[in-house]
């Protein structure tokens, strides 16, 4: 049988409430590079690959992990977070300012609504995690996978 490893980026500077950025930049926050270094600690087995998202937090994230283990991570594009609302559209705004958007957005209840030039319809935020599940079956085993909550709750 084999043996993959999800695990969710460490505390991004957006999760603390911080103000919208381009999604690939948003990095982890001061608890969050905490989070990092102490996952390294944690697993003991030596992975056979490790990949992440074109998101620089999933690379802060597996960065100590990848240097305890002498491990290259590998860019997976479908592992990339759902881009609900284009950035442009809510720059400046911090979390709380955020909310009312991306309620909106799901309360809509519509997967092929695109909230702006730069994100993706919910229907082709499924088809990438679709195909990724399609690529699961060729990843060797022991692979470590860093990637994002919304992603990880569609994958199930």
């Amino acid at each position: 049988m084999k043996t993959l490893t999800f695990i969710r980026h460490a505390e991004s500077v957006s999760n603390a409430g911080g103000v919208t950025m381009s999604h690939e930049a948003i990095p982890l926050s001061d608890l969050g590079h905490l989070q990092a270094q102490k996952l390294a600690a944690l697993r003991s087995v030596p992975p056979v690959a490790v990949l992440v998202s074109s998101m620089v937090r999933t690379h802060q994230t597996a960065a100590s992990f990848c240097n305890r283990f002498s491990v290259v991570p590998q860019v997976h594009p479908n592992l990339d977070e759902f881009s609900v609302i284009d950035p442009a559209l809510i720059a400046g705004l911090n979390s709380a300012q955020r909310k009312p958007f991306v309620q909106g957005y799901w309360d809509d209840s519509d997967p092929l609504r695109r909230m702006g030039v730069n994100a993706e319809t919910f229907a082709e935020f499924e088809t990438r995690v679709s195909s990724f599940m399609v690529d699961m079956q060729t990843l060797p085993d022991s692979t470590v996978i860093f990637g994002h909550g919304i992603w990880f709750g569609l994958l199930h």
